[in-house]
C-alpha cells in the first residue's frame, strides 16, 4: 500500500503516448478510497500493480519514470511539512 502516516493514499499514473512521451499525474486521496481501487492493465500494458515507493530502484522503471516518482515524493514531503 502506498499510504503514508497522514492516511493519504498516493496514486501516480503514467501514460505513454504513441510518440513515447510520458504523461504523469499524482493523485492524493484518503487511503480508504485508494484501498477500493482495483487496478487493471489496459490494452497497451501487460500488467499493473501497486508498488511501495520505498522499494523501487531507478532500474526498475522505464526511462525517466523513477525521477518522476522522486519528484512526487518530494512534493508529498513538502505537503507534510506544511501541515
Amino acid at each position: 500500500m502506498l499510504a503514508h502516516p497522514l492516511s493519504v493514499g498516493v496514486l501516480l499514473c503514467f501514460y505513454m503516448s504513441q510518440w513515447m512521451e510520458t504523461h504523469a499525474a499524482l493523485f492524493l486521496a484518503p487511503a480508504s478510497v485508494v484501498d477500493q481501487l482495483h487496478l487493471r492493465a489496459g490494452d497497451d500494458a501487460v500488467d499493473v500493480k501497486w508498488s511501495a515507493v520505498s522499494k523501487l530502484k531507478a532500474g526498475d522503471l522505464y526511462a525517466n519514470h523513477y525521477s518522476l516518482i522522486q519528484q512526487a515524493v518530494e512534493h508529498i514531503k513538502a505537503l507534510r511539512h506544511r501541515m
